[in-house]
């Protein structure tokens, strides 16, 4: 997989530790506008399920302080907050 078909995930817990997971980024619109889906459904399932190699996994959302995303994804959530700048 390209550097430029990659992406990473990080997830941050609340106990402190953290996970990055590498994942191939979505490649047309169409599968754009699925992605942004998916994230709405993995929110309101309170859950985020991955296909590993070797396993499945799933971590419950309420253990989760925070998740980022790099690169950004080309479209955002409707309800995004944009031009923003993390200042602190």
């Amino acid at each position: 997989m390209s550097d430029e078909n990659r992406g990473i995930m990080t997830i941050r817990y609340v106990n402190g530790t953290e996970q990055k997971f590498e994942y191939a980024r979505f490649k047309d619109d169409s599968s754009i506008l699925s992605a942004a889906s998916r994230i709405q459904d993995m929110l309101k399932a309170n859950q985020i399920l991955f296909e590993l190699e070797d396993r499945f996994l799933i971590i419950p959302l309420h253990n989760v302080l925070s998740i980022e995303v790099s690169p950004p994804p080309v479209k955002f959530p409707q309800n995004t907050v944009k031009d923003v700048r993390l200042i602190a």
